[in-house]
This record gives structure tokens, C-alpha cells and sequence, in this order.
């Protein structure tokens, strides 16, 4: 009887042991996540930091940008869309919202002596926000924002809803596409191809942002197969930018 207690009590010691163990080691792997998370948050913080340095030098602003954090574009796409624009001297830049991305793209345009920008911006709100910020950089020349409610398009056998573009230029040299947001419908930005494909100059780029979602993996795909705008660069940035250029050998 003795032996059967004890062997019942060694059991249930090994299995508290083991119960113990398992509950220190879960505790182990979560601390674990926790300071892996942690850690990337302050390598993306000093990344976001590090590029509006960046455009701040590079484009030597007087005066501050706009904020850049939440739905706002990172300062890591500031970056990307600022360099692409000062390297490709673009004569019409249309974007797809409108906001810091504005700033930045309109100074660009100051410093290279030449090209306009045009944001599409469906919300009066921010249409008019922009509109101010402009004012207040000095940039009026630069930048135009464009009233531009969604409507519906007939695209791929569907019908989808995009912006107005009625006043936009007639050629189009860089394509920047931040909206409109992911809430107005699946797929919200593929749209941006199929109707202004034909106006996009032969030698045109086209940046997506947010490109890590699925959604914009989904366009991107599309734009391939359906359109031959290819994925020229991936480049590195907290939410994902694709940089596209048409296939080469649809070039004429």
C-alpha cells in the first residue's frame, strides 16, 4: 500500500513538474516575442527617423512637413517618392490622395525647375487641408489637389469605385497610389491602372504604397498579367513599396 502511495505521489510530482515547466517555458517564448516585437518597433522607429532626415537634407526644408505617422505616408515612402521624382525629372506627377505626399513631391518639383503635381483627393476635408499646407510651403505653383468624389467605373467586368478624374493631365510621367482607402472596397486601388493606363508616358513609373497587403499583392498580380506593368523594385519600407515600370517589350 505504502509503495502504491508513494508511486501515486511521485506521479503527481513529475506531473506538476512537468506542468510547471511547460507554464515557464510559454512564459519564456512570450517575453521572447514581446522583446523581438519590441526590438523591431525601434528599428523601424530609427528607420522612419533616419529617412525624414533624409528628406528634410535633401530637400532643404524651411518648414515642417505635415505629420507622417497613422494613415499618414511613412517618411521611409517620402523618401522613396521623393528621390524616384528628383531622379526622373517628371514633367506631371498624379497621386492618388493627397497629404505629406504632396509636400514632398511638389518640393521635388521646385528643386528640379520643372513638372507639376496633381492629387486626386476624394475627401473635402483633407482636399482642403492639403490645400492650406501648400499655401503655408509656398508651394502653390508646384501642386494643384483636385476635388475628385468616387464614382463608379466599369473595369474587368465589374464595377468599381474610383476617383473623378476629369481634370487630370493628359500625360502622366509618375503614378504615385496611396488611396483610396482599403474600407471603400476590396481591391480599392487597382482601379488606378485600368483608367490611367493609356495616359501613362511610355517611359512612366508607378509607385504603390502599402504594397505588404494582400490587396495590393492582389492588384499588383493584375496589373501584371492584365496591363504589363511589371514589378521593376521591391523596396524596403515599413509597409511595403512596389515600384513599376511597363514590360519592356510592350514598349514601342
Amino acid at each position: 500500500m505504502i509503495t502504491y502511495l508513494n508511486l501515486l505521489l511521485l506521479l503527481v510530482a513529475l506531473g506538476l513538474l512537468a506542468f510547471t515547466l511547460h507554464k515557464v517555458r510559454r512564459i519564456h517564448l512570450k517575453q521572447y516575442d514581446a522583446d523581438t516585437l519590441s526590438d523591431l518597433r525601434i528599428d523601424n522607429l530609427f528607420s522612419q527617423i533616419e529617412a525624414l532626415t533624409a528628406i528634410q537634407q535633401d530637400l532643404a526644408l524651411s518648414v515642417s512637413l505635415p505629420a507622417t505617422r497613422g494613415w499618414a505616408a511613412s517618411p521611409d515612402f517620402l523618401r522613396h517618392i521623393a528621390r524616384t521624382a528628383a531622379d526622373t525629372l517628371p514633367l506631371n506627377v498624379v497621386e492618388c490622395s493627397s497629404g505629406a505626399s504632396t509636400i514632398v513631391l511638389a518640393k521635388v518639383m521646385q528643386k528640379n525647375g520643372v513638372g507639376h503635381v496633381f492629387s486626386l483627393e476624394h475627401e473635402p476635408f483633407y482636399a482642403n487641408k492639403t490645400r492650406q499646407e501648400i499655401r503655408r510651403q509656398g508651394l502653390q505653383a508646384f501642386a494643384t489637389v483636385i476635388d475628385a468624389p468616387l464614382r463608379s467605373h466599369s473595369l474587368s467586368g465589374g464595377e468599381w469605385k474610383w476617383y473623378e478624374t476629369k481634370d487630370l493631365p493628359k500625360s502622366i510621367d509618375l503614378l504615385v497610389i496611396d488611396g483610396p482607402p482599403a474600407s471603400v472596397q476590396s481591391l480599392a486601388r487597382y482601379p488606378a491602372i485600368p483608367v490611367l493606363d493609356a495616359s501613362i508616358s511610355r517611359t512612366g513609373c508607378v509607385m504603390l504604397d502599402d504594397a505588404n497587403r494582400p490587396d495590393e499583392r492582389a492588384a499588383l498580380l493584375r496589373w501584371a498579367s492584365e496591363y504589363a506593368w511589371v514589378s521593376a523594385e521591391d523596396l524596403h519600407a515599413e509597409k511595403g513599396i512596389a515600384k513599376l515600370n511597363r514590360n519592356s517589350s510592350t514598349v514601342q
